[in-house]
């Protein structure tokens, strides 16, 4: 398992519009998002995935909370972050997911372009720091 999940990690985004994350437990989607080379362009492919997992109707609310932990929330774009609110009612009835989303709200509400904002923001993904056109790169902010 874990030659798959390395594979996937390095081929995410491949695998992040594929029904085949579906097949994935709640333990080793968690693993693969906590991955330090997991290989990502942008936060916004964490979430089509994770909104293709959840589509299964076996999934429980804990196992959900256990993969939603793992997002890092301040990369997604406000457009996906919208849209996965609006159209995964299972994902909205979570309250982890609650959590983090009225936590995302509001830091982005308090938006100032000074170093303590920035200083606010989680870490970003390695793959973020070797991205150079990347929108989502705090590269320069950290440096």
């Amino acid at each position: 398992m874990t030659t798959i999940l390395q594979t996937i990690s390095k081929n995410f985004y491949i695998y992040a519009n594929d029904p085949f994350i579906c097949l994935l437990g709640a333990d080793d989607l968690k693993t693969m998002l906590k991955h330090k080379r997991l290989q990502v362009t942008c936060e916004d492919e964490v979430i089509r995935a994770i909104y293709i997992w959840v589509m299964d109707p076996a999934r429980t609310q804990e196992e959900i909370s256990m993969v939603v932990a793992n997002i890092c929330w301040n990369y997604v774009s406000l457009p996906c972050l919208f849209d996965f609110v609006q159209n995964c009612p299972i994902i909205r009835q979570n309250g982890d997911f609650q959590t983090a989303f009225k936590k995302e709200i509001l830091l982005r509400s308090q938006f100032k372009f000074d170093e303590s904002w920035f200083k606010r923001l989680s870490e970003p993904r390695f793959c973020y720091m070797h991205i150079h056109n990347h929108l989502n790169s705090t590269q320069h902010w950290r440096s």
